[in-house]
């Protein structure tokens, strides 16, 4: 999960009526204070050393990290930044893997959506950097920090991680992105919601070394929401169905094939004095899990099929 307080935390889950030990949880600071707005992981799931986790932030920049084991968290080492994405003028909205965790797609309230490669066993990460470290912060207050923080030579979490720039950037929204995902059968499909009424289907051709061709095409299809959408999310092996968070407190599961009405809808409980908005969700088919601008995580038990 991540959270307005400028982090990333991993944090098992464990049988009902268990309770999870804090020192088994991982923290992975991002290298400014503006917040966490998303975070995905990056690595198979049953994949248990090296594991990759995305982090976008308010600071417009998605943060790469590499947990080194999950077999013992209580001694894990600590995680390191190994890469930070540049492209973006706006918060990060969404981070998603592609299916072959290869690559790893951005999407951002500047409208853009970006294409990064990722660390593989065939293509280990390039231990340099792709920009200097100017241009400095756009934002007001961060710049002699974050200048300092990039001077570093090394991949570690104190300098920031290797800066990187896309391999691909799709443009075409008109409005903020709110959230963006890999179509679950076709590799070389992307999906965008943005603010600007419209979903988006984007075919990339990702071909050899990396090199990502890409033609964009509107979707005419539109799934009723009650406010701005934030985050999205597929079921993990249907093609059809989606799971989508709103400002308004409201989750809902849709069938593509018939859009007019949500398959299940539920609202998150306010607590007085505190928002409502859902921030972002994540959902792998049986368990739908959201957090809000409450400062909660709610999971609920949500099968799609």
């Amino acid at each position: 999960m991540s959270s307005y307080l400028s982090h990333a935390k991993v944090i098992p889950l464990t049988q009902a009526g268990g309770e999870a030990s804090e020192k088994a949880s991982i923290t992975m600071n991002l290298p400014s204070t503006l917040g966490a707005t998303c975070c995905s992981w990056l690595s198979p799931s049953t994949q248990n050393e090296n594991i990759y986790v995305g982090a976008g932030g308010v600071d417009r920049q998605a943060h790469i990290f590499r947990i080194p084991s999950l077999l013992d968290l209580e001694t894990t080492p600590t995680p390191q930044e190994i890469m930070t994405l540049h492209l973006h003028t706006g918060p990060i909205s969404s981070i998603a893997p592609s299916r072959n965790f290869e690559h790893v797609l951005t999407s951002s309230w500047d409208g853009l959506l970006g294409v990064f490669s990722l660390p593989t066993e065939a293509n280990p990460l390039e231990e340099s950097h792709d920009i200097s470290a100017e241009p400095k912060s756009y934002l007001p207050g961060q710049n002699s920090k974050k200048k300092r923080k990039l001077a570093g030579a090394s991949g570690d979490n104190q300098s920031g991680g290797w800066r990187k720039q896309p391999d691909m950037v799709m443009r075409g929204h008109t409005a903020r992105i709110g959230g963006a995902i890999w179509d679950k059968e076709d590799r070389n499909r992307v999906w965008s919601a943005a603010w600007d009424g419209t979903v988006r289907g984007w075919e990339a051709d990702l071909g050899y070394n990396s090199v990502l061709k890409v033609a964009t095409s509107l979707i005419s299809l539109t799934m009723q929401t009650a406010s701005p959408v934030p985050s999205i999310r597929a079921h993990p092996t249907s093609p059809f169905t989606l799971a989508t968070g709103t400002y308004s407190g409201t989750l809902q599961i849709w069938d593509v094939r018939s859009p007019k009405q949500a398959l299940f809808s539920v609202k998150r409980q306010q607590k007085e004095g505190k928002g409502e908005r859902v921030l972002s969700i994540d959902w792998n088919g049986e368990i739908l899990v959201a957090g809000g601008e409450d400062g909660e995580v709610s999971v609920w038990s949500a099968r799609g099929e």
